[in-house]
């Protein structure tokens, strides 16, 4: 039974790792490479493709010319989160912003985390070499059994392999492995802000195709008032030092980001401004 149950559940825990993992968060196997003998479900990387082995023995055999040994498993090796909010007007912007107002640009590098604790209103994430230093700001994203681990955090070293940072909540330690990903962001850095939407109600063809009426109460948003507000798409963080010699007023300081920000920014986005 546990032979049977192992072979109906491996193909789902397999999508579960694609989707979830690379998918998700981005490929981080090793180049392929010739002379390396690879295993079934061994994972590699070739021409910015990723591929995963389907045969044990499996050497020498170029993954995208050798469909009996290797299978393509995603065609873009930076995950879903990195491309959400590392889009390219994302980073030409960042850039932009930095380089006008005279601090620090970095190239967003995704370095692979995991979480450790979350104890004290303290989270501990291990990242192998990170580099980091205390008082850093820190993009963490790609977290998706603990996605209360993502966000924007400044952090406390603990070693070359662990940072910290504050995050309130119960005291949780982690029952299976939920791998991330840390950024060092930019001394100017842009926060996208993602509103999940609101689902109206239907009225369709069919009644499986239309939204449920109950006593006092619908399934889906009833609009009985027309009215319209805007939704913030980003958010401008500008470190309190750089953001106060701009201007001698707030008013004029958001003004003279305004006029440079406005000329980059198709028609429709909205965005605020934050020192910190």
């Amino acid at each position: 039974m546990i032979a049977f149950v192992t072979c109906l559940l491996t193909p789902v825990q397999w999508l579960r790792d694609l989707w979830l993992g690379s998918y998700r968060t981005g490929a981080s196997a090793q180049q392929w490479a010739t002379g390396i003998t690879y295993l079934t479900y061994n994972e590699v990387i070739y021409n910015n493709k990723f591929y995963q082995s389907i045969q044990d023995a499996n050497l020498n055999n170029q993954p995208d010319i050798s469909p009996l040994f290797w299978t393509p498993i995603q065609q873009n090796i930076i995950g879903l989160s990195e491309r959400l909010l590392y889009n390219g007007q994302c980073i030409v912007l960042t850039w932009a912003l930095n380089n006008w107002f005279h601090t620090n640009f970095v190239q967003p590098t995704p370095k692979a985390a995991t979480v450790v604790q979350q104890i004290g209103g303290v989270a501990t994430i291990y990242c192998a070499g990170h580099g980091f230093t205390t008082g850093q700001n820190i993009n963490i994203s790609g977290f998706g059994f603990y996605p209360w681990f993502n966000g924007y955090f400044t952090i406390t070293v603990i070693d070359a392999d662990t940072f910290t940072y504050a995050l309130a909540g119960a005291d949780f330690v982690p029952i299976v492995t939920d791998n991330g990903f840390a950024f060092t962001l930019s001394d100017i850095y842009i926060q996208n802000n993602f509103v999940a939407n609101t689902s109206p109600f239907r009225s369709g063809v069919t009644e499986t195709k239309s939204s449920v009426v109950y006593t006092g109460k619908s399934s889906d948003f009833v609009i009985n008032v027309y009215s319209f507000t805007g939704q913030i798409n980003f958010t401008i963080y500008i470190p309190t030092a750089t953001y106060t010699v701009i201007a001698a007023t707030d008013a004029a300081r958001d003004a003279t980001v305004r006029a440079f920000v406005n000329q980059y920014l198709p028609a429709g986005l909205l965005y605020s401004i934050q020192p910190y």
